[in-house]
């Protein structure tokens, strides 16, 4: 999914559907994974801490004692103490835990001391309150996703306006009618209002069989363009859904600014003029534009603009660079939009948000669990800290985007039925339920053991897949 969210940000830089070049080890990379780790070592304590608060919360109301409230493995870096709980932050930030009482550690203690806290012990407490105590973390997550959202909706985030960029020849996105310039609506009925939003919806259709059903609008009237797909990348180490459907996203070839002295202010360019042919071809994208001035270093081109109503032809002479490429001293005006709505009218909106993610989540869960995805699709902490950096640099939006996506994540996750996690922990209450005893200690044990090897093994998968992308590119 990480990899979708990049592609659509990639492109909407005028890009056209290509292979990634391969990733060299340069300074400005090393810059680039050190700004990605702070960001990403932010969002998982805020991630974590939310995490075990849900636990933390729902356990306090029903009395139980608990011993301990992390955040991170390890040895702690700092501790303290809030009323009867040690607080600490470990050294190493990739999960958290709460420790409550237990009934085995009561011995010892003296009648009175015990006598005042069996009652506060975990395994003390029924399975349904247990379950409860259980599902808080995830349910926490679940929150922290909706507050997020709902931020974002409120304070106000400008993005860019998703359109439809270089169409290649003979591919589903041409078959279906595309030429490139429409501006996007929606995608499967669902509303994207940015060029995340377009990533978005088409990874949720990965390992799908269909069509990809694409609402646009297209010289002011509204369309709506079929797109098949079939068994859609199942089984690709590393899907471009843009690639394979033959589209990129780019944006109008719109002249926002013109510099001083620049080749362009000598031709005659002017804020506001659009492109409409370039040596006598229809031209409508950016990419077109740039494509044609970087090719033709000191080579005059024959532009035509559109400039209040009327067709204006301009002569266009790229100066050379120093690497050769041509270059005319303009800058685009991309189109954006602000989203923003009031408090009360923000909360559907991020609740919807919220419950769309969380579907799409779970569906893309199943489609790994069922092979339907490839397992080169698991993204590691490298990965993410890695989009984290891009996503704050992007602006606050796009990171509080990023972190209510990865908080849905850890929700749903967790309720995987994996013993140590918190869905294998509701299964033995489950059993208990059912069985009308608790499930053995032995059998707990051996499960937990289990459970952390094959979280150690995915975890390594996960490093795996993070360190091969950034080998081979």
């Amino acid at each position: 999914m990480w990899r979708v969210l990049r592609a659509s940000r990639t492109n909407v830089l005028g890009l056209c559907p290509s292979q990634g070049n391969r990733r060299e080890l340069s300074v400005e990379f090393l810059l680039s994974l050190i700004s990605g780790a702070f960001w990403f070592v932010v969002i998982i304590a805020v991630l974590v801490t939310s995490h075990e608060l849900g636990h933390y919360f729902v356990a306090r109301r029903f009395g139980l004692y608990i011993l301990q409230f992390s955040v991170g493995f390890g040895p702690a870096i700092a501790r303290w103490r809030w009323r009867e709980t040690e607080c600490r932050i470990a050294c190493i930030p990739l999960g958290g835990y709460v420790r409550m009482l237990e009934s085995s550690q009561l011995e010892g203690l003296d009648a009175e001391e015990r006598e005042e806290l069996k009652g506060r012990t975990y395994d003390g407490l029924d399975p349904w309150r247990r379950i409860a105590i259980l599902l808080g973390g995830p349910f926490a997550n679940l929150v922290l996703a909706f507050v997020a959202y709902w931020l974002v909706l409120v304070i106000g985030a400008t993005v860019v306006v998703p359109h439809v960029g270089k169409v290649v020849p003979d591919s589903p996105a041409a078959a279906a009618g595309l030429v490139g310039g429409e501006e996007i609506l929606a995608i499967d009925g669902r509303e994207v209002a940015s060029v995340t939003d377009v990533g978005l919806a088409l990874g949720s259709r990965l390992g799908e069989t269909g069509h990809i059903e694409i609402a646009g609008r297209s010289r002011g009237m509204e369309r709506a363009w079929s797109l098949p797909i079939e068994s859609w990348h199942t089984g690709d180490d590393d899907p471009n859904p843009f690639l394979s459907l033959g589209f990129g996203l780019d944006h109008p070839a719109l002249i926002g600014e013109v510099q001083q002295g620049s080749p362009a202010e000598a031709a005659g360019f002017e804020p506001g003029d659009r492109i409409t042919y370039i040596n006598g071809a229809p031209a409508s994208l950016w990419d077109d534009f740039r494509e044609a001035v970087q090719g033709s270093p000191e080579r005059a081109l024959a532009i035509t603009v559109e400039r209040d109503g009327r067709a204006l032809p301009l002569q266009l002479t790229p100066e050379r660079t120093a690497d050769g490429t041509g270059r005319v001293g303009v800058l685009a005006r991309v189109p954006t939009r602000l989203v923003r709505q009031t408090p009360w009218a923000a909360v559907p909106d991020a609740l919807a948000d919220t419950w769309n993610n969380t579907a799409m989540t779970v569906d893309i869960v199943r489609k790994m669990l069922t092979l339907a995805v490839s397992h080169r699709n698991i993204s590691g902490p490298i990965t993410i800290a890695d989009v984290a950096g891009d996503f704050a640099r992007a602006g606050w939006e796009h990171y509080l985007g990023l972190l209510a996506l990865l908080s849905i994540s850890l929700g749903i996750i967790n309720l995987l039925p994996i013993p140590v996690l918190d869905g294998g922990q509701i299964v033995f209450c489950a059993a208990e339920i059912v069985r009308r005893r608790p499930v053995s200690a032995r059998v707990q044990a051996l499960g937990n053991q289990v459970g952390i090897g094959l979280v150690v093994c995915l975890m390594l998968l996960a490093f795996y897949n993070d360190i091969t992308r950034y080998i081979t590119g």
